[in-house]
């Protein structure tokens, strides 16, 4: 019991589950499908349904615990189209290169984070 849903692009998967979430699934490499994120969790019995909004910024699920739940993926989507500048962000800025020397010394010097 359970389902799944493409996003409309391609790029994502949803899948219900009987442990009460939601996975999403990175399509992008075929040959290495791999999570994207911590399951999501709410329901308090097996997911049986999800479907994805035409424009993939919301994930409705359906529950045994007669529910459905509505997921904003928008900070997901902005986080894939944004990767590097949301890593930044969160790190506060790339190496310099005294840290790169040390951390990363059989590289050429590169600024990750350019400001």
């Amino acid at each position: 019991m359970g389902s799944v849903a493409f996003s409309p692009d391609g790029a994502t998967l949803a899948s219900a589950s009987q442990d009460e979430t939601v996975r999403l699934w990175d399509l992008r490499d075929r040959a290495a499908v791999r999570p994207l994120g911590e399951p999501l969790r709410g329901h308090t019995d097996g997911v049986v349904s999800v479907a994805l909004s035409p424009d993939g910024a919301t994930l409705a699920s359906a529950s045994l615990d007669q529910t459905v739940r509505l997921w904003d993926l928008t900070s997901l989507n902005d986080l894939r189209e944004h990767a590097v500048e949301c890593a930044c962000a969160a790190a506060g800025g790339g190496l310099d290169p005294e840290q790169w020397a040390r951390f990363i010394s059989g590289l050429r010097y590169e600024d990750t984070c350019p400001r």
